[in-house]
């Protein structure tokens, strides 16, 4: 007699909670992608030592990096800023060249609707000067005098650096920092390194009451055990 196929069961992944502390870290690690600063706002008693060591511990954490990344995902997909854009603009930024803001003569400033627009981006601010131009005229015994003022621009200030555009950089995950503990586990064979991660991601106990044991193989080389 055939026995019946059982259904496979549908598991539901189990939520993933964080601390309040964890929380802070991961929204400040949104708004500037540094684990030291995120750490220290998310613990203000800690010191920047601690900060450092602690919060490069966070972002090995799996389950805190993949909340950062899927909250950067969303916030992405919110504000619509795409990682090409970005790079088109700053493409334009460098490559721009200076000559378009002045006339053929290379010496009088552009009216800014001259300007082409990826050279525009340059521009911080406009200096505009009133010139104001009298003009004496005798008819027949009268002495007419004409004034005419116009605005003239006398210079173009340029953006130093482009601040806000490194800061898209960081959103967009175009730039990424390395911590001295994440430096550390890419050193590391992949299998070691697995470990390490998976022993940092579990819950922390207090001092003698920890469940990872540390032992050596028989080449004498660490491993970690859950």
């Amino acid at each position: 007699m055939a026995k019946a196929k059982r259904k496979p069961s549908k598991r539901k992944a189990k939520a993933v909670t964080f601390t309040p502390a964890e929380q802070r870290f991961i929204d400040e690690m949104i708004v500037e992608p540094n684990a030291t600063r995120a750490y220290r706002l998310a613990h203000p008693e800690c010191t920047y030592a601690t900060a450092r060591t602690e919060g490069s511990k966070y972002l090995a954490n799996p389950n805190i990096k993949n909340e950062i990344q899927a909250a950067r995902n969303a916030q992405r997909a919110r504000t619509q800023v795409e990682a090409d854009a970005v790079i088109e603009v700053a493409r334009q930024m460098t490559f721009s060249d200076l000559l378009h803001l002045f006339e053929d003569d290379g010496v009088t400033p552009r009216p800014i609707g001259k300007v082409p627009p990826e050279t525009r981006r340059m521009i911080a601010s406009v200096k505009v000067a009133k010139i104001t131009v009298e003009k004496s005229v005798d008819r027949e015994g009268w002495h007419d005098v004409t004034t005419t003022t116009t605005s003239q621009i006398v210079e173009y200030k340029l953006w130093p650096k482009p601040k806000g555009l490194d800061k898209l950089w960081a959103h967009l995950g175009l730039t990424q920092e390395i911590t001295p503990l994440e430096s550390l586990l890419l050193a590391l064979p992949p299998e070691l390194s697995q470990q390490v991660r998976e022993a940092l991601a579990g819950p922390l106990h207090p001092a003698g009451g920890s469940t990872h044991t540390g032992s050596r193989t028989a080449g004498g080389s660490p491993s970690v055990r859950a």
